[in-house]
């Protein structure tokens, strides 16, 4: 069936090419200030449980960030709560340790060590209930997930689910990317705005700092770490990254944008096995890797204000790309704030919140619970 569905949807792409392309160019323009959600100005913590996990959500109104910490240290639970005022030290626990944003504890007893970081996702709530049916809302009686049928064995997913957003690679991926040292390059140049939301990841002693405004026109970045291989994603039509080894039995894979959307979630492909990743269900869909799940990292999304914060050696993704791209200005126009605007089908959807408000997912067993700002105010 994956033959016949791709080469009939070929005869689409050209027009859906055009489209998009057009799309963007006709959305482009000055009129697009940076979307300030309203968060509050809180930072609370509130413990909750899901799928059998017992974990601590921690919310930052005024840094625009979401996490979610388990509990279990040691074979115990810890007791945490809130140390205001310290970022990015964020909570203490019940034996005496200070533990920061990434999870390390940086006094006490357990210093040095980590606490384990739970399978988070940040984005629009209509692509968490379009990807997990019947997702359950923090506050909300707990609803049954609804199964996914699928009527091709060689697919995990339903293939005709998935439409062309451009054509393989015609959004280039970001495969020798280069970083810049923040605090000797641009520390005090307005090289993104403080309300401008990036994703960090923590590896070891080095922070990795990447503006969604070069994610909107790249989505994929194959990097190496100190760590090793690593795929981070974004998807400007959901609103949501994800951060995974590149690492996959026994290869180091590099990973492109497959111009295919699943409930207009980028489709990454890797570029070995030519199989089909949709980003939010973090595996293999089709072909050799099929039912294969990377290991998945924890990362971060907050603004560039609170990113700034976390230390003075940051390596921020450069604008030297090698492409030819205004990294300062947003291609899509109302999108971020347009409740109604969502540009391809979904297969679910309800009206529980709005479409665009941002919001963090707790991912467990392919079921997703979600959390609001509002939640914390």
């Amino acid at each position: 069936m994956r033959v016949a569905f791709l080469k009939s949807s070929v005869i689409v792409t050209t027009f859906i090419v055009s489209a998009v392309s057009g799309f963007i160019a006709g959305c482009s323009g000055d009129e697009n200030p940076i979307p300030v959600q309203d968060y509050g100005t809180s930072r609370i913590t509130l413990i909750d449980s899901f799928e059998g996990s017992e974990f601590i959500v921690y919310a930052s109104g005024k840094h625009g960030l979401m996490q979610a910490y388990n509990r279990e240290f040691d074979g115990t639970l810890l007791d945490l709560e809130l140390l205001p005022g310290r970022f990015p030290v964020i909570m203490k626990d019940n034996e005496g340790n200070e533990w920061n944003i990434f999870g390390m504890a940086v006094s006490g007893p357990a210093t040095g060590r980590q606490l384990k970081i739970m399978n988070t996702m940040m984005g629009y709530y209509f692509s968490f209930a379009a990807m997990f049916p019947e997702v359950t809302i923090y506050g909300e009686e707990e609803k049954d997930a609804i199964p996914i049928d699928t009527p091709d064995d060689d697919w995990l997913i339903d293939p005709t689910k998935l439409i062309f957003g451009s054509f393989k690679d015609g959004i280039p991926s970001l495969d020798i990317p280069e970083f810049e040292l923040f605090n000797t390059s641009f520390k005090n140049e307005n090289y993104i705005k403080d309300k401008e939301l990036v994703v960090v990841y923590h590896d070891g002693d080095i922070i990795r700092v990447f503006p969604h405004k070069i994610l909107d026109w790249h989505e994929v970045v194959n990097d190496k770490s100190g760590s090793g291989n690593t795929v981070l994603s974004y998807c400007p039509l959901t609103g949501t990254a994800s951060l995974w080894s590149s690492q996959v039995a026994g290869r180091n894979l590099s990973f492109g944008v497959s111009g295919l959307l699943y409930n207009s979630n980028l489709v990454l492909y890797d570029r070995f096995a030519d199989s089909n990743w949709p980003q939010m269900l973090q595996q293999a869909v089709n072909g050799d890797f099929i039912e294969t799940i990377p290991e998945v990292l924890p990362y971060f999304e907050m603004t560039w204000e609170a990113a700034r914060k976390l230390d003075d050696q940051l390596k921020v993704l450069s604008e030297n790309t090698g492409f030819g791209r205004d990294y300062d200005q947003y291609p899509y126009g109302d999108y971020r704030t347009n409740n109604d605007f969502i540009s391809y089908p979904l297969n679910f959807n309800d009206d529980r919140v709005p479409n665009k408000e941002r919001v963090m997912a707790v991912i467990i067993n392919g079921r997703a619970k979600v959390y609001r700002f509002s939640h914390f105010k």
